[in-house]
């Protein structure tokens, strides 16, 4: 899911978000705002990894066979004992 992110943003681009990170969120709040994001990043992991489980179990669901269709002469015989 990350793969993109990670294949597609260089070294430079990573130092440079990390410093633009510190300048915004400080220093002493750097801990807590890296937990904070990872906290939401591991949420949506889960849930797309459960919404993946879901949506697998629903494929691998056994349907239950339809009934059999009686064939057409089946049929006539019912409605011929049906009118006498």
């Amino acid at each position: 899911m990350f793969a993109f992110v990670f294949d597609s943003v260089g070294g430079g681009e990573w130092i440079v978000l990390a410093a633009v990170v510190l300048i915004v969120a400080g220093p002493q709040n750097l801990p807590k705002t890296a937990r904070k994001i990872g906290n939401i990043i591991g949420t949506i992991k889960r849930t797309c990894n459960a919404l993946m489980q879901e949506i697998l179990a629903m494929d691998e669901e056994e349907v239950p066979p339809p009934p059999p269709v009686a064939s057409a002469r089946e049929q006539e015989d019912t409605t011929l004992h049906d009118r006498t």
